[in-house]
């Protein structure tokens, strides 16, 4: 099959963590590794090479013209977009008009609460739309006319989440490594972390951020990693960073989410909290009992590369437009006029 990708793919800005655990890379990865051929398409950066003077509006207009041309040069079967921000409705409609039978797929990570006015605007004009969150949060998408609606989880490539070996000034007895983004809960809990437990914090209550491979001499380097769910409402949604942690072989301990159970198996492959005084708790205990620190970030590191790496969720994700419902007990989608399944 013959895939045409289109994406933010960090090309010509380098200046985060993103650049190398990029989602779209992840998929691109995902979908090669099913014997595809893929053909990207950096959406951004395109814009930016044919801005004009500051006027982004040119470079959106040429942008997409090279993104149609491309498309009727190599009539592809599937036209995967990551977020799809930069694209406008009436692209999809032309690119539907040039090839009747292509499928349009978008997915879409990080999404909290109601989705972007552009996804639920270019939901009719989709087939499938992935996100990282599940439950409520997909039927939006079923509402606005889109006919399927999937949960599919953040991955781990297990090229870049692996434990690097690092100088004494990476190690930690427990870090995190997100920013506050205004929200209370979190910020309380850091800061109770902050002034009870050994923690030590980048980018969060003013800390100096980390980036590139010092990101994963950090987190590999940590005995503990925590992660904290901005939105602990919201069904199975964890960012990628405990993907990160478990990926490096550091022990998660997380803010309990619902139907995490269908993604891992707390207390066995990771910890996980309710309230700063359960988390604290469990924080000193697992730095005094190290055997089973040790044994639950070796299952965490076991489950991710296993379950959860690019071929694997990909693979799922083709299924479900081909069809088909895999057995995984994270596989939650949605059909217009149809039942939920997972």
């Amino acid at each position: 099959m013959v895939i045409l990708h289109v994406a933010n793919f960090f090309n010509l800005r380098f200046r985060s963590i993103h650049a190398l655990t990029n989602v779209s890379q992840r998929i691109q990865k995902g979908l090669e590794a099913h014997n595809h051929h893929v053909v990207t398409f950096s959406d951004k950066d395109v814009m930016r090479h044919c801005t004009v003077s500051g006027l982004k509006r040119i470079g959106r207009r040429r942008m997409e013209k090279r993104l149609l041309e491309t498309a009727s040069m190599i009539e592809p079967d599937q036209v995967w977009f990551g977020m799809g921000d930069r694209i406008r409705p009436k692209v999809l409609i032309e690119l539907r008009k040039r090839l009747p039978e292509v499928q349009l797929v978008l997915y879409n990570g990080d999404q909290r609460d109601k989705p972007f006015d552009h996804l639920l605007e270019k939901a009719p004009l989709l087939d499938w739309i992935f996100s990282t969150s599940g439950g409520d949060n997909l039927h939006w998408y079923q509402k606005a006319g889109c006919p399927h609606s999937a949960f599919f989880p953040n991955m781990t490539d297990a090229s870049l989440e692996r434990h690097h070996p690092a100088e004494e000034k990476w190690q930690s007895e427990l870090l995190f490594t997100g920013g506050l983004h205004g929200v209370p809960e979190r910020e309380a809990l850091i800061r109770y972390l902050d002034a009870e437990a050994p923690i030590t914090l980048y980018r969060a209550l003013g800390r100096p951020s980390v980036s590139g491979r010092d990101y994963f001499r950090a987190i590999s380097n940590a005995r503990i990693g925590i992660n904290i769910s901005a939105y602990p409402h919201i069904d199975k949604y964890l960012s990628d960073r405990p993907m990160h942690y478990m990926g490096c072989g550091t022990m998660v301990l997380t803010r309990h989410v619902p139907w995490l159970e269908t993604l891992f198996r707390p207390g066995e492959e990771l910890a996980t909290f309710r309230s700063k005084e359960e988390c604290l708790e469990k924080v000193r205990y697992y730095l005094a009992h190290d055997n089973e620190r040790r044994l639950m970030a070796q299952m965490g590191q076991l489950a991710v590369r296993q379950r959860f790496n690019p071929k694997v969720v990909v693979g799922v994700m083709l299924e479900m437009i081909d069809g088909n419902t895999p057995p995984q007990l994270w596989v939650e989608m949605f059909h217009s006029g149809k039942d939920d399944v997972g």
